[in-house]
């Protein structure tokens, strides 16, 4: 199976190794099932590739009941969907869970819509997302880097703050707070 983001694949093998239920929320063609090990891995697309593993569904409206995920991540997919995504994600996400969301910022998204027609609805900025987020209910929000290497690569939020700025992505790592502890 191609992996289209080896850093993507890095960064979860990292976060979710041990996980045990992990939702890839705009799947694809599932190229990530399989980097990380975990006890359960969901895929869910507008068309879902074939397998046991896979729900053919909408983002913005998950067919998952409150607190199933231990960690949900969407690579290159959720400026589809904007706030309805980011809500679902929340409310399916369990206490202390991890939303991963690896997107194209405004640049990048400008460029594919001149080169391939890409129409996106969504061009996010950090600030925006990050904004976003918090008015979901998501805590400790990072950004996250693409840089380094080994364990910490990707959880060291400000170590690469250039590479951050001027990387094609928009990479935020945050957590849905038990709302009963708080």
């Amino acid at each position: 199976m191609q992996i289209v983001y080896p850093f993507i694949a890095q960064t979860l093998k990292v976060i979710c190794t041990g996980i045990s239920d992990v939702l890839d929320l705009g799947c694809g063609e599932g190229f990530y099932e399989g980097t990380f090990p975990c006890r359960s891995y969901t895929g869910l697309d507008l068309v879902a590739p074939k397998g046991e593993n896979y729900i053919m569904g909408d983002m913005s409206s998950l067919p998952f009941p409150n607190d199933s995920f231990d960690v949900i991540f969407a690579v290159a997919s959720m400026y589809f969907v904007g706030k309805p995504g980011i809500e679902e994600a929340h409310r399916v996400l369990k206490p202390n869970g991890i939303l991963l969301v690896f997107d194209y910022n405004r640049k990048k998204l400008q460029k594919l819509e001149e080169t391939e027609g890409l129409v996106h609805p969504i061009n996010w900025s950090r600030r925006k997302l990050r904004s976003l987020l918090r008015n979901s209910g998501f805590k400790n929000i990072k950004p996250l880097s693409m840089m380094g290497t080994g364990r910490h690569a990707f959880l060291e939020p400000f170590a690469y703050a250039r590479t951050i700025r001027r990387s094609p992505w928009v990479i935020f790592k945050s957590t849905k707070i038990n709302e009963k502890a708080t």
